[in-house]
């Protein structure tokens, strides 16, 4: 009798160790509370972007010069929060780092760093809770664009760049015009150090948008190509155009490629304008460990060093919450929950063998 209720008792205790490890074993989900922003950024088409197989929401973008200093400021869930700030390079390897508490402010040197596409990440515990992407500028570049235009007018954005850094290479200038919802993208043609860019606006809806030009190298890093210049931006405000008996929507422009997506699913769908310019409507979606989405992709062919080829990709940008991440950990013992099953099922077995006797 005594040794039946050990063995009931002993089979219950293994039933509760298997409950526990199957609710430690479930993958868990965790939003981070951290916010980071950057000296100096520009507000850019929100994105997603892998580091240490996760993936980020960034929707900004630093820049500064190398030899300067620069100010990130971060946000702490806690006022007594530890972490680490690191700087990562192109080869995603940490450059510099600097410890911070609480809601701080810490300053990162950048003496000796060549120019290029960085990110800067928080770190807690051995976890980035959330990145920023930063530039050091190989060109300085400014941008002139109109401050408004009537939706289906071409804008004219003319580009100019001056090179700060030996490293630095102009394969394309790119003028981008977003919105808060849609975006443009064009390439811009020219030499030596001007660009223009003939945007079509045909494709977007009335209201206020942020001009700025990219200057990019052929080089792929963090999913996309390097960039080597960013633009302060400029503000453009686009007036509804006024109906006629023709219905006709404006002119078309050149060299713009756009597409749309599906805002259930993020998958691309015919255009609905020309074939030269169409919108971009971006999708929302759940960042995964597994998978990154860029608004400028590995190239898939040759592009003059000029930067006055066609664009070569097709570029897709996502809207979703600015610097926020989601991070998955799904920690599972393969085979242990069936043999636990099994050992039980005997334990049960050997009592009610005993209850017979």
């Amino acid at each position: 009798m005594r040794l039946r209720s050990v063995l009931v008792t002993a089979a219950l205790g293994l039933v509760a160790v298997s409950l526990l490890l199957t609710a430690v074993t479930s993958p868990v989900v965790a939003d981070t509370e951290y916010e980071i922003s950057v000296e100096g950024s520009v507000d850019t088409p929100t994105r997603t972007v892998e580091l240490e197989g996760a993936t980020y929401n960034v929707s900004a973008i630093g820049k500064a010069q190398s030899g300067e200093s620069i100010d990130v400021s971060v946000q702490a869930p806690d006022p007594d929060q530890d972490y680490n700030v690191y700087l990562y390079n192109s080869d995603r390897q940490i450059v510099e780092g600097e410890s911070g508490e609480g809601n701080d402010t810490v300053t990162f040197d950048l003496t000796d760093l060549d120019a290029g596409t960085y990110v800067f990440a928080v770190q807690e515990r051995g976890a980035n809770q959330v990145i920023h992407p930063f530039v050091i500028k190989g060109f300085d570049t400014t941008i002139d664009a109109p401050a408004s235009a009537t939706v289906g007018d071409d804008v004219t954005v003319d580009v100019t760049t001056d090179r700060l850094s030996d490293n630095a290479t102009n394969d394309r200038v790119e003028v981008v015009i977003a919105g808060d919802d849609q975006l443009t993208r064009t390439t811009a043609t020219g030499s030596d150090d001007t660009f223009t860019a003939t945007v079509d606006t045909g494709g977007l809806d009335p209201g206020s948008y942020r001009v700025y030009a990219n200057i990019r190298g052929e080089e792929v890093v963090f999913d996309e190509r390097v960039i080597f210049g960013v633009s302060d931006a400029q503000t453009l405000d686009l007036e509804e155009a006024e109906s006629d008996d023709s219905g006709s929507s404006g002119g078309v422009g050149s060299g713009s490629q756009t597409t749309t997506a599906d805002p259930a699913t993020g998958t691309d769908q015919a255009p609905t304008t020309s074939a030269d310019s169409t919108t971009l409507e971006p999708s929302t979606s759940t960042p995964t460990s597994d998978q990154s989405v860029t608004d400028d992709t590995a190239p898939t062919s040759g592009q003059a060093s000029d930067g006055t080829g066609e664009d070569p990709t097709t570029e897709t940008a996502e809207v979703l919450s600015p610097n926020q991440s989601q991070t998955t950990t799904d920690t599972v013992i393969p085979g242990f929950q069936l043999w636990l099953v099994g050992v039980v099922s005997l334990i049960f077995a050997l009592v009610a063998k005993l209850s017979d006797i």
